[in-house]
């Protein structure tokens, strides 16, 4: 009997890491705040000894990487809820970063990275910056020519898509491609498919500052 809890016990710890790693940049700066969520500044931490995961330092709750294919991500959150995230690559400094989402969808089977990625929900826009990082700062991201002007605090300006954050304003790029590369057009009126060739942060699996700090430990 004992025997079985240890194995059920061990068999739980086990199944909290995620199948993929967040990118090298993200594990090595460790924490960072949601700067377009106004007012709860929820900070997300990584590290180098899980490179799995994604802390909500406020919450404890834990969201892994489950799968991606380039800069598609599906995030886990406990056994049965999935979403998508595309990463836009735009700072590989890691001082920010710039990411599309869904929301997440309860699955009663494990679903497959096209599915999740597949399903028709609108994407969001989320935004980080290193914890450390000023927000005037983080506003000042380098990005393609081809822009869309978003603003911070989620309020609109009349007929246009500017939107304000104190008196920054950042520019971020459309989401581009929404498909992940061999996964099926569902919707060909929205739907835009991936060549494969789009940038990524990196797939996190050889990162060097983890290599060369003691960054192991989430507490």
């Amino acid at each position: 009997m004992l025997m079985n809890v240890l194995i059920l016990i061990i068999t739980f710890v086990f199944a909290a890491e995620g199948l993929c790693n967040f990118p090298c940049r993200r594990q090595e700066v460790e924490k960072y705040i949601k700067i377009n969520d106004p007012g709860k500044n929820a900070i997300i931490q990584f590290n180098c000894k899980h490179p799995t995961l994604a802390i909500s330092q406020g919450t404890g709750k834990t969201r892994e990487c489950f799968e991606r294919n380039g800069p598609f991500i599906v995030q886990r959150s406990g056994f049965r809820r999935f979403r998508c995230l595309k990463e836009m690559a735009i700072d590989l400094s890691g001082q920010n970063v710039v990411l599309y989402k869904k929301p997440f969808r309860s699955y009663l089977h494990t679903p497959s990275l096209c599915e999740v990625c597949g399903a028709q929900d609108c994407w969001s826009l989320a935004m980080f910056a290193a914890q450390g990082v000023s927000r005037q700062t983080a506003m000042k991201v380098n990005v393609p020519k081809r822009i869309l002007v978003v603003n911070i605090n989620l309020i609109p300006i009349v007929n246009t898509n500017i939107l304000l954050f104190d008196l920054f304003v950042v520019n971020v790029p459309p989401i581009g491609c929404n498909v992940p590369k061999n996964c099926p057009i569902k919707n060909p009126y929205k739907d835009v498919p991936c060549t494969g060739c789009e940038p990524t942060e990196g797939d996190g699996l050889c990162c060097r500052g983890c290599q060369k700090n003691g960054n192991n430990y989430f507490w």
